[in-house]
């Protein structure tokens, strides 16, 4: 409204308005680059949450591999026979690190779609579904017989 004179001052910029857009393009050319500087924060930040959470979901199985070890002594020293169940034995075996972040490694060099890693699934798993550890105690304390 004021370049357009209605308020009694004369316009500045004429018709084309080259002023106003320059103005808005450097406007929008400012506002792009503060939206990529917070993404990459947020990136960053997304990524060390990440590590953490995989460094707590290791912590994780190793604390829980301690326990059906634990139980698996207890049994033997009951003289509860028969546990050799195949979920167990896999349940008993230690996560590597030195596995993982190999794995990790090789998703990052050859990214899949979107430029994500691929899972790769290691032999033996890694990691087990939610529902793995939960329905491993009744067959543990059941001497290896679901009850």
């Amino acid at each position: 409204m004021v370049n357009l004179g209605w308020l009694g001052i004369g316009p500045f910029d004429s018709y084309p308005f080259g002023l106003l857009t320059r103005a808005g393009s450097l406007e929008a050319i400012l506002l792009s680059t503060f939206v990529l500087i917070s993404q990459n924060r947020m990136t960053e930040v997304a990524s060390k949450r990440a590590e953490l959470d995989l460094q707590v979901n290791m912590l994780t199985k190793h604390e829980l591999t301690q326990m059906i070890r634990n139980g698996v002594g207890q049994a033997d020293h009951l003289g509860i026979e028969d546990l050799s169940h195949a979920r167990l034995e896999e349940a008993m075996q230690d996560i590597n690190p030195v596995q993982v972040a190999e794995i990790m490694e090789q998703g990052r060099e050859a990214p899949g779609e979107r430029g994500r890693a691929p899972f790769r699934a290691a032999e033996p798993p890694l990691l087990h579904e939610s529902g793995g550890w939960i329905s491993l105690f009744p067959v543990l304390l059941a001497g290896g017989r679901c009850w």
